[in-house]
């Protein structure tokens, strides 16, 4: 097989619904923030590594995001390691923009060792996991789709809704084609909660398919594209998410919040009254 570009001018496809991309070491890693603002992201009392939970953490997942290109390949592979070695993680295939998948993958955490009991403490709970996480890093892996038809299609390849990838190496076939396949339709993007992140905890798994997360069904079947903001514990309607929303190179042409349950969790630390106010004035701004 042949690799792609992963960086710079030259890469042959698109990070779909990721707001910025970080190149480094000739790797890339799709964030649904824009890296050279991180700090703006960070919330006090966050739990440090793997296991952090506040915005600039859940803007690091990938809820939304695909790699996106033209091609005549049967194969694609992807080498990545995720962000933790407790990461599940599930990739999907979707052809020439189709409602229906063609392939999913379904990968389980790394660790395979006895996890903590919740037992009422969250911060005890979190800690104990973090302290796992960071004793068995993350290696990385490969994802192979085969199979595929011939001929010239567009392919979507959805990276996990849970955690993010660092991604080193994509792959197609010897000889094959590869080019960026630009997406025409209306732009719709949608803010929100785990709800719209999608989190996958559904114990029967379907919900960890990040091309059948409803907000990816949603865009499917209107025809449009989509940019995922659900971020899991963390729709406060935080001022650098307005601005990152406000100044995005290209404009969606319609969004949606999706707002309420967290703020009512976190009321003690964001005051909700004016934000719902500030919030869609800031992103009209654009």
């Amino acid at each position: 097989m042949q690799s792609l570009a992963l960086t710079g001018a030259d890469r042959p496809f698109s990070f779909e619904g990721a707001i910025s991309v970080l190149e480094e070491g000739g790797c890339a890693k799709p964030l649904r923030h824009n890296h050279e603002d991180a700090a703006l992201y960070t919330v006090d009392g966050e739990l440090p590594g793997d296991l952090a939970t506040g915005l600039l953490a859940q803007s690091d997942t990938l809820s939304g995001v695909r790699i996106r290109l033209a091609s005549n390949t049967t194969a694609l592979a992807l080498t990545y390691t995720p962000t933790s070695s407790l990461q599940r993680c599930n990739f999907d295939v979707v052809l020439d923009g189709a409602a229906e998948l063609t392939a999913t993958q379904d990968f389980p955490p790394q660790y395979t060792g006895e996890m903590p009991v919740f037992a009422g403490d969250i911060m005890a709970f979190l800690g104990a996991m973090h302290e796992i996480a960071m004793s068995n890093a993350p290696v990385a892996h490969t994802v192979k789709f085969e199979g595929l038809p011939g001929g010239e299609k567009v392919i979507e390849l959805w990276l996990p809704t849970i955690g993010g990838c660092n991604i080193s190496k994509l792959e197609i076939d010897e000889g094959a084609t590869a080019a960026v396949a630009p997406d025409s339709r209306p732009r719709w993007l949608t803010y929100g909660s785990s709800i719209t992140h999608c989190m996958g905890l559904d114990p029967s798994g379907t919900a960890r398919s990040p091309s059948r997360c409803w907000p990816a069904v949603c865009a499917q079947k209107a025809g449009v594209h989509l940019t995922n903001l659900g971020y899991g514990g963390q729709c406060h309607m935080d001022q650098a998410v307005a601005r990152m929303i406000r100044d995005l190179p290209i404009k969606p042409d319609g969004f949606s919040f999706k707002l309420g349950i967290n703020i009512h969790n976190m009321v003690r630390r964001h005051n909700p009254i004016p934000a719902p106010c500030r919030r869609p004035a800031c992103t009209r701004d654009a």
